[in-house]
C-alpha cells in the first residue's frame, strides 16, 4: 500500500515537473505543500550522483538554457535527457527525478533510499 502511494507521489510530481516553469519557479507537491526545484535537487543529492556541485551549475555547463524558451521545455527535450544519461549515474531525467524525489520523501520520514 505505502509502495503504491510513492510511486502514484512520483508520477504526480514528475509530471508537475514536466509543466515546471520558470515563473512560478515551484510546483505543488501535495494539497498542502509546496516545493521548488531546488529541495528536490539538493547540492548533497547533485555532488552525490553527479560531477557538479549544484543543479545550477549542471544547467550551466550543459549549455542548454537558452536554446530552449523554459525550463519546461528544456527538461522534456531529448537533448537533456542525453546530456543526463552523460554525465549523471542515471539513465535518463525521469531516472534522476524519480529517486530525488523518493529521497526527498524519505528524508522527510527520517529515511534516505535509492
Amino acid at each position: 500500500m505505502q509502495n503504491n502511494f510513492i510511486n502514484n507521489t512520483i508520477s504526480i510530481i514528475i509530471n508537475r515537473i514536466k509543466r515546471f516553469s520558470e515563473c512560478e519557479n515551484k510546483f505543488k507537491f501535495s494539497e498542502v505543500e509546496t516545493i521548488t526545484l531546488g529541495e528536490i535537487l539538493t547540492e548533497e543529492f547533485i555532488s552525490e550522483f553527479t560531477s557538479f556541485s549544484n543543479f545550477d551549475q549542471m544547467i550551466e555547463i550543459s549549455k542548454l538554457k537558452n536554446k530552449y524558451i523554459s525550463y519546461s521545455n528544456l527538461f522534456i527535450s531529448s537533448t537533456w535527457n542525453d546530456f543526463v544519461n552523460r554525465v549523471t549515474q542515471f539513465d535518463s531525467w525521469d531516472d534522476l527525478i524519480k529517486t530525488a524525489i523518493k529521497q526527498y520523501i524519505f528524508q522527510k520520514h527520517g529515511n534516505k533510499i535509492y
